[in-house]
Order: C-alpha cells, then sequence, then structure tokens
C-alpha cells in the first residue's frame, strides 16, 4: 500500500519539477493495483493549497473522485493511527502533526508513506515504512510495495 501525502498530490495540480513522478506514481499504482491511502486529511490540505495558489476547489474534487473510484482509502484516523502519529510527532525533530498522521497511517496499515517533504523524512526515517518521491521511481523498478 502507498500512502501518498498532500505534497505529493499537490503535485497533481501546481506546476512543479517533480509533478511527472506525482503523476508516475498514482498512474502506477492504479495500473498495477498497488493499493492507495490516505488520511482524510488529505482533502483539507490540498483545499488549503489550491486556495493560496488560485486553483479553483473543484480541481482537488476532479482528481481526488476517480482516485476514490478506483480504491484509494481515505482514511479516518482511528485510535490507533492518532496515538501513533502524537508519537511521531513528539519524536525526534518535533515533525508536524499532519506529515506525521500521514506516516502513522503507513505504520499502522501496513503501507509506505512517499512524501517530497525532505524536512519530515529525514527526522523520520529511523520509523521505516517511508520514502521520499524522488527515490521512488528507482524503487520502484523493485516493487518495494505490497499489493493489496
Amino acid at each position: 500500500m502507498i500512502v501518498a501525502d498532500a505534497s505529493v498530490f499537490n503535485k497533481l495540480f501546481l506546476e512543479e519539477p517533480d509533478r511527472a513522478l506525482s503523476v508516475a506514481l498514482f498512474d502506477t499504482a492504479l495500473r498495477d493495483g498497488i493499493a492507495l491511502a490516505a488520511p482524510d486529511l488529505i482533502v483539507h490540505e490540498a483545499l488549503s493549497v489550491a486556495l493560496h495558489y488560485g486553483v479553483p476547489s473543484h480541481v482537488i474534487f476532479d482528481l481526488l473522485e476517480p482516485l476514490a473510484d478506483a480504491g484509494m482509502r481515505l482514511i479516518r484516523p482511528t485510535r490507533a493511527i492518532g496515538e501513533r502519529a502524537f508519537a511521531i510527532a513528539r519524536g525526534e525533530g518535533r515533525p508536524s502533526l499532519q506529515d506525521s498522521t500521514y506516516h502513522a497511517v503507513a505504520l499502522v496499515e501496513g503501507g509506505t508513506f512517499v512524501t517530497a517533504d525532505e524536512r519530515h523524512f529525514r527526522k523520520t526515517r529511523h520509523l521505516g515504512a517511508i520514502m521520499l518521491l524522488r527515490d521512488w521511481a528507482a524503487a520502484s523498478d523493485n516493487d518495494p510495495f505490497t499489493r493489496s
């Protein structure tokens, strides 16, 4: 399972240098039947970024709805996810609770958290279940994701 965070999802509607990697990640997951998930927090975060950059809100839903229809799970954080996110956010480097929630979903649900946020990666890579988007292309050749 791939748990993509907002820094990866937002590249689907923002013109950023590694946008093609984000598109490829979602396309590959959908094509190869790799489960996709994110905490439902992704909706709020993506809408906030869209508002900031003047992107119409419907663009977010136009991207999320087909992903959900294809099986992407938007997970409401459970107690286990919340407690794990809290522990991560209180840990070394004090990563944000939002970023820690995505990571907690991957840890609790048995997935791989894919992020473009290098600061969060540096602070939490020792916890495992995390990979940078830029490293995904090379790693995907070896199929590091659990298919389900």
